[in-house]
């Protein structure tokens, strides 16, 4: 599994960094509708709750770098993920019941 980098928050400068041009190209997604969503998650992994390292905004705070979520069907944005929880979501496939399954295995084997 990838493992988790901390960044600086400002980690992809000013407001027109590479990093905001990838979103809009990849999901239409602007800074503003970005930070929306960063908001609504209130800096965090909508999966695993790591905090987050804001792209544009300079802090001395460390936080792992946002992902943004989306469904490869539509390419409608879901929200922000970090690598792991974005990565694992992949290796399932979006797939409702191989995660019910899998939370099944880990009750059964004494996990939860």
């Amino acid at each position: 599994m990838a493992e988790m980098k901390l960044v600086p928050w400002g980690w992809a400068g000013g407001p027109g960094s590479q990093y905001i041009k990838n979103i809009w190209m990849s999901y239409k997604l602007t800074l503003e509708q970005f930070n929306v969503l960063w908001s609504m998650q209130d800096a965090k992994c909508a999966g695993c709750l790591s905090a987050f390292a804001h792209p544009t905004q300079r802090s001395n705070q460390l936080g792992v770098r946002p992902e943004v979520d989306h469904d490869h069907i539509t390419m409608q944005v879901r929200g922000l993920l970090c690598r792991r929880c974005n990565d694992f979501l992949g290796k399932v496939r979006d797939n409702k019941e191989t995660l019910k399954r899998l939370e099944e295995y880990l009750r059964r084997n004494g996990e939860w």
